[in-house]
């Protein structure tokens, strides 16, 4: 079973499992408060790319845990009212 206590000192960082999501994931990198989509790991760092595409950005996997249903719901919202009229499917 799963330990699910908190550890002092360890605020903004993912929980302390060894397993990391894998490529494709959509997760939060919590050091940026970003959502992101896991694209490779490079050495000890993972590449984040926003959901909609964009430019990579590199974060230690420790800062990064898998988003939840209602993260990405807001994500896609946020993106779907971005675009330009009549280009959102």
């Amino acid at each position: 079973m799963n330990d699910t206590h908190h550890t002092p000192g360890a605020e903004g960082t993912a929980s302390e499992s060894t397993e990391r999501p894998g490529v494709g994931t959509l997760v939060i990198d919590m050091a940026r408060m970003r959502l992101g989509r896991v694209m490779d790991y490079v050495g000890a760092r993972a590449q984040l790319r926003p959901p909609a595409g964009g430019c990579e950005w590199d974060v230690s996997p420790e800062y990064i845990r898998e988003a939840r249903g209602d993260e990405i719901l807001h994500a896609s919202v946020a993106e779907i009212s971005q675009a330009p009229k009549g280009q959102a499917s």
